[in-house]
């Protein structure tokens, strides 16, 4: 390569590598989300001038960030921080997922490297090999330490100033500097190459999950082959079997017989809105019983709505898709609201006590860690007691969200609060009050939340137009 050959050049010119960083390690973020990964910045609020050439260390981030979702399981954390010393200026970029088993440590920065701890198609290729390269251009050095199982953290050191670099490697104006979308094509390959991104587990539009528990083998295949095009269905021979399915799948909406061995329709109903994992999921009874003594009973134990055998599929498929509807309208209504208050639509499908009960504790536990900005999703699972995998789903239904972007919504919900009620405060110090510890990116996460710049958000609200 020419870089190995020596023929590339360096063309290092003073920028500010904090701002670099940010505008990179932004476009990361909605691949975090999508992903279900806690993904975090930590930047001085402070510009750092460098001098360094942005097209070949854009490669440098875009190639550690890279590696780091790809070798990171679902609901694991990535971060990218920068520490600065007297005269030099570190960059982390580190996660908790695989590791590199201590034998292959030596090798990391050979051609095609490729962990032996790696699925069969995840390589780093010559990703690290060219980054160190790059970083040795710049007269910078590049580290790393792993623990099998607990993660690995990359370091890149660069020095301040420019005594460092040979005249010839310097250029006093900058030089113009178009973004060239490294990060798209650092997801592509991601996707391609990662095989959860792929095939069955591909992180598309996730179709909302349907439960049919029915002993009745030939009605129960026919609702399974008529809702599989739009949903995603999982099927339980009786009320026990489909509750043990209903804890693992947590599914949107439970369809269940009256009648079964075991455990019948009232007593699976009870059981799912008595247990916080699925107090959320609504629930469809089927019956041959239709009078009003029987529906009563089924509406007192938590049941949504009935559907006497032999019914219409047609009416099936528009009582799910009206259910998911109502459900839908209360999340964005919730969701959209600038105060961290609960206040749910009365036409929207009522949600259970114990779901109140819960988001609450939810926004509680968020306030109440509000300024620390490394109140994180495993510390709101352990508050409440969820495995990340169950607080994900029971987010999903009933707000929407991640438990990552339910945080960051609560924090900012809480910022608009203070941004009208408390006018002698600046911007900046309501960041830090609502655990954000980088004034751009709280700028920039505000801005995507309500549609425009903290600033404008306040002279909107003094218009009378919020």
């Amino acid at each position: 390569s020419k870089l190995e050959s020596g023929h590339t050049k360096l063309k290092a010119s003073e920028q500010d590598l904090i701002g670099f960083l940010r505008e990179i390690g932004m476009t990361f973020s909605g691949y975090a989300d999508q992903h279900h990964m806690d993904y975090e910045m930590v930047l001085p609020d402070k510009k750092i001038p460098l001098f360094f050439e942005k097209e070949k260390m854009e490669k440098v981030i875009v190639n550690l960030l890279s590696n780091a979702f790809k070798f990171t399981r679902k609901y694991g954390v990535v971060s990218l921080r920068v520490e600065e010393q007297d005269d030099c200026v570190e960059i982390h970029v580190e996660d908790n997922g695989k590791g590199i088993h201590p034998e292959e440590h030596r090798y990391v920065f050979d051609r095609f490297f490729k962990s032996d701890n790696s699925d069969n198609s995840l390589s780093t290729g010559i990703g690290l090999s060219l980054t160190k390269q790059l970083v040795e251009l710049h007269k910078g050095q590049i580290t790393f330490y792993s623990e099998l199982d607990k993660g690995t953290c990359f370091v890149v050191t660069l020095r301040k100033g420019d005594a460092h670099l040979d005249q010839d490697q310097i250029v006093r104006m900058p030089i113009p500097f178009e973004y060239r979308e490294e990060s798209s094509l650092a997801f592509h390959e991601l996707d391609k190459n990662n095989p959860s991104s792929t095939g069955k587990n591909a992180p598309k539009e996730e179709k909302q999950r349907i439960l049919i528990v029915e002993d009745n083998d030939e009605l129960r295949e026919f609702l399974v082959s008529f809702l599989e095009s739009k949903y995603e269905v999982i099927e339980a021979g009786n009320g026990e079997d489909g509750f043990k399915k209903a804890l693992h799948h947590m599914p949107d909406i439970v369809i269940t017989d009256l009648m079964m061995p075991e455990m019948d329709g009232y007593g699976l109903t009870a059981k799912l809105k008595a247990d916080k994992l699925t107090s959320h999921i609504m629930v469809i009874m089927l019956t041959v019983k239709s009078s009003g003594e029987s529906r009563e009973e089924g509406l007192r134990r938590g049941v949504n709505h009935y559907l006497t055998k032999p019914f219409n599929p047609a009416h099936l498929e528009l009582l799910i898709h009206n259910m998911l509807e109502s459900r839908q309208q209360f999340k964005n209504q919730l969701m959209s609201r600038h105060s961290t208050q609960l206040a749910p639509m009365e036409e929207a499908e009522p949600y259970t006590e114990m779901d109140e009960e819960f988001l609450n504790g939810l926004i509680k536990a968020v306030e109440a860690n509000l300024k620390d900005p490394d109140f994180k999703i495993d510390d709101l699972c352990r508050i409440m007691g969820f495995s990340k995998s169950q607080l994900y789903r029971k987010l999903k239904s009933l707000v929407g969200q991640s438990a990552n972007e339910f945080i960051r919504s609560i924090r900012l919900k809480k910022a608009a609060q203070l941004l009208t009620q408390r006018r002698n405060l600046k911007v900046s110090e309501i960041t830090y009050m609502v655990g954000f510890n980088d004034l751009h990116y709280f700028r920039d996460c505000f801005k995507k939340q309500y549609g425009m710049s903290p600033t404008s958000y306040v002279r909107q609200v003094d218009k009378g137009q919020i």
